[in-house]
């Protein structure tokens, strides 16, 4: 199984022509195995780095089971925290759409926070003075979840309702990450995602 492979660099600050620079380097590979992406792991803790180490499963939305990922890792007594999160924009909509995800949010006892875009133009229906006409076809609104919690079946049943309007996944990120850690998150981590590795001078 091989995986995308994202390494950034801590930042490096230099001084030319009397000014000041900071220079952001980031490294991108693809098709890398799990025991090569340990390796590196390995090799950057060795070298005094503190490694940060995020999971993004965009790419492989469809094998990807927040669920299962999550069951293994309080098996295995590790801690995390589990977001919800929307995809392909699926959090956008008229107000119609963002209100019935709204509202099966609500029954569940989660937080949001809803944003409007009103474009006011000669084919827009909305004038803003006119409150009635902010909810027209031309509106669009955007819904952000506040969903962060120590196990992911806490939303389970909500993301199980959400899909049925819209697009959810969930993000994982451990308390810690050591190389134990690690290799057991890439044998549950489907082909396809994407491992960031960001690097910090300890």
């Amino acid at each position: 199984m091989t995986y995308q492979l994202t390494i950034k660099y801590p930042k490096l600050e230099e001084r030319i022509d009397e000014k000041d620079s900071v220079t952001n380097k980031k490294e991108t590979m693809t098709e890398i195995p799990k025991e090569e992406i340990l390796e590196l792991y390995q090799e950057f803790t060795r070298a005094g780095y503190a490694v940060k180490v995020d999971f993004k499963t965009e790419n492989a939305f469809d094998e990807f089971d927040v669920f299962q990922t999550a069951h293994i890792l309080e098996t295995n007594g590790i801690d995390y925290k589990a977001t919800l999160k929307f995809l392909d924009k699926t959090n956008k909509g008229s107000y119609d759409t963002i209100a019935t995800i709204a509202g099966i949010i609500e029954r569940y006892g989660f937080d949001y926070t809803v944003s409007s875009k009103l474009p006011i133009n000669e084919k827009s229906e909305i004038n803003f003075d006119k409150e009635d006409t902010w909810f027209g076809p031309s509106a669009q609104y955007t819904l952000t979840p506040s969903i962060r919690v120590k196990s992911a079946s806490e939303f389970k049943s909500l993301a199980e309702e959400l899909s049925q309007h819209a697009s959810v996944t969930g993000i994982i990120k451990t308390k810690q990450t050591d190389d134990q850690i690690l290799y057991l998150c890439l044998d549950h981590y489907p082909a396809g995602t994407e491992i960031i590795l960001t690097l910090k001078l300890a």
